[in-house]
This record gives structure tokens, C-alpha cells and sequence, in this order.
């Protein structure tokens, strides 16, 4: 699979764990994943949750992806603590063979919107202080506890971090 020059763009802004500064960008393989699952479509609107566990020295990177007609999870899951696409850079720097972290795709799905049979918001929020005005103005406010049913199946889109044990990072408008 080849993926052009605007579409490598369109991913990194829809892909990337956004609130950390620098944004952190997810493995190449989680860009493979996503761009396939979308058939290349673009992406509407995403959330991005990473989880590094150092006790057990892995990296878990989590997506729920919405295209013009496809609502798309993704989770894969690296067997290194903090391993983004900059981790994966340096690892290829030496010898690609002896460093490479291979993906363990723990999930992995595709779902038509036109299947979506109800949708359930916990709780709404709202952002205090200057960032208020800005937010409200934008239309975008924050959400926990949000709940797709499909046809086969459901789905639950988490917006806080896991635990506390775990770094989450996200969302992405969503």
C-alpha cells in the first residue's frame, strides 16, 4: 500500500496525540492500519489515546476514526514503553532488523455510520477560565461516557485516561 503525500498529512493531523507539545505521532503501522480500514477516505473527526506502561515496558495506541460514512477502532499495541514514530526513527537508525518492535493488533474494526441504532453521552462539560469563551465559540465541548450502539455490537469511546497508572493523551474533535 502507497499513501501520497496529502494523505500522510491529513493522518498526522487526525492521528496525533495533540496535547502534548510537541504533538506525539503515532508508529507507521497505526498509519497503515487507519488508511486501510478508511479505504483512504478522510477522516472527519478522531480521538487518539496512547497508554505506556512502564512495568511492563509497552505502548498501547488507541483510535476511534469517523469518515463521511465509516465509524473505525483501532487498537495496536508495541512491545516498548513510550513508542511513538520518533521512537521508531531512532530505533531504524542502527540496524532496522535487530530493533524492530513488531505490532500486536489487539483489535481492529470497521463500522457503516447507517449503522449506528443510538448514541449515549454521559456528561457534558464545559471549560472554565480563558479557554471558555474560545471553546464556546467553536462548538466543541467536552465529553465523557460516550456510548454507540450498532446493529451488532457497541461501542464506548473513553475520554479521561484509563488510570492512574496509565498516560493517556487526546482527544482530537471528537
Amino acid at each position: 500500500m502507497q499513501i501520497d503525500t496529502a494523505s500522510w498529512e491529513k493522518l498526522n493531523n487526525r492521528l496525533s496525540a495533540t496535547d502534548t507539545h510537541p504533538p506525539t505521532y503515532p508508529p507507521i503501522a497505526v498509519y497503515l492500519l487507519v488508511h486501510t480500514l478508511t479505504a483512504g477516505a478522510d477522516i472527519e473527526a478522531s480521538y487518539v489515546q496512547t497508554e505506556s506502561r512502564k512495568d511492563s515496558s509497552s505502548t498501547v495506541w488507541r483510535n476511534w476514526v469517523i469518515t463521511d460514512s465509516l465509524f473505525v477502532h483501532t487498537d495496536v499495541k508495541f512491545a516498548a514503553a513510550d513508542y511513538d514514530q520518533a521512537a521508531e526513527d531512532q530505533a531504524g537508525a542502527g540496524n532496522p532488523r535487530d530493533n524492530y518492535v513488531e505490532p500486536t493488533v489487539r483489535q481492529a474494526w470497521v463500522r457503516p455510520l447507517d449503522s449506528v441504532t443510538s448514541l449515549h453521552i454521559g456528561t457534558v462539560g464545559h471549560l472554565s477560565g480563558p479557554r471558555q469563551l474560545a471553546v464556546s465559540r467553536s462548538g466543541w465541548y467536552p465529553i465523557d461516557g460516550l456510548v454507540l450502539d450498532f446493529a451488532d455490537g457497541w461501542c464506548h469511546c473513553p475520554a479521561r485516561p484509563v488510570s492512574s497508572s496509565t498516560t493517556a493523551r487526546g482527544p482530537t474533535n471528537f
